[in-house]
């Protein structure tokens, strides 16, 4: 997914709902996905709402994507320190995405990290992961 796309999706879903997460502003962008920032409208906790490109769905077939969904939903509940908590996610039929839900993680991500350690200058924005799965904002 290029950049453009990920804004086309975010101009079509910001403020839309997806079981109890309201998609809030894009964060980042990946080859099969868009993260965006959200909230929890049950206890307003900010989350990563990951949304798979509609090519991806397309190519590999929905019932692939659904499976690769649900092998993450059987991490819910499950913690380990080097692994984002999955809190949700599946098939959305209001808006027609697949998704999944994570806790946000505040910081950089790591591409910007190693850009920065590589003497790369902080433009200042922060923005989350498309890499490594660990979104954060």
């Amino acid at each position: 997914m290029d950049r453009v796309k990920a804004l086309e999706i975010e101009s079509k879903l910001k403020g839309q709902t997806l079981q109890q997460w309201q998609i809030s502003s894009l964060i980042n962008f990946g080859k099969s996905a868009a993260v965006f920032r959200g909230k929890n409208i049950t206890d307003g906790g900010t989350v990563a709402i990951k949304i798979f490109d509609d090519e991806l769905i397309e190519k590999y077939g929905d019932s692939a994507q659904l499976k690769r969904i649900d092998r993450e939903l059987e991490l819910i509940g499950k913690s380990h320190p080097n692994m984002v908590k999955i809190l949700g996610g599946g098939f959305d039929s209001v808006t027609g995405n697949h998704f999944i839900v994570m806790e946000f993680l505040p910081g950089k991500n790591i591409v910007r990290r190693r850009m920065l350690w590589n003497g790369w200058p902080d433009f200042g924005a922060e923005s989350s992961g498309s890499s490594g799965s660990g979104y954060a904002a």
